[in-house]
């Protein structure tokens, strides 16, 4: 059993080696703890390069938004501090706000804001980070398909990254060869 997992992990690892940076791509089934082991094996072989977008993924209540935004990215050493903070003031442009409401934003708890803003920023802070891998949940995606207030944002961020979705239909089959045996065994 636990040989199997790793073969199967081993194989879509490979696999993400092969996709393309702005693709949508599916994962074969909906395997969570497949993909789990995927997203800790990628924090540990590619520090910062992969993330994954769901409703249960949010902004840490105990932190100011500015610290929610800056702080995953810089503890990955992606950046200096002066190119985050121009990072997140380019990514929150998307969102279309004044400098005043910006700067408020910033300062805020999460916990004062509303849910949809929370999402909107949880984009924001995946636009800093510039993953390479996202992995997104079918229903984040529609989410975001259906919000116009984040649709420049939301392409900004898959132009620079490679999505990857579980299950489902949408998007191009993994280019290896292991990954699509898996899909026809899954399906």
């Amino acid at each position: 059993m636990v040989a199997a997992q790793l073969d199967r992990q081993h194989a879509l690892l490979a696999a993400l080696d092969e996709c393309m940076i702005g693709q949508r791509y599916r994962l074969p089934g909906d395997d969570a703890d497949l993909i789990a082991d995927a997203i800790a094996a990628l924090h540990v072989q590619k520090p910062g390069q992969a993330t994954r977008l769901d409703f249960t993924t949010s902004l840490l209540s105990n932190l100011r938004v500015w610290e929610n935004l800056i702080l995953p990215a810089w503890y990955h050493r992606l950046a200096e501090l002066p190119e985050l903070e121009t990072r997140v003031l380019a990514a929150l442009q998307h969102l279309q706000l004044s400098e005043d409401a910006v700067r408020t934003l910033l300062d805020s708890l999460p916990a004062t804001l509303a849910v949809t803003r929370k999402q909107e920023l949880v984009l924001v802070r995946t636009l800093v980070l510039a993953p390479r891998y996202i992995f997104a949940d079918a229903d984040w995606c529609a989410w975001v398909e259906r919000s116009p207030s984040v649709t420049a944002l939301w392409q900004a961020i898959c132009e620079h990254s490679i999505l990857l979705m579980p299950g489902g239909e949408a998007g191009l089959a993994l280019p290896d060869a292991a990954v699509q045996d898996m899909e026809r065994e899954q399906g």
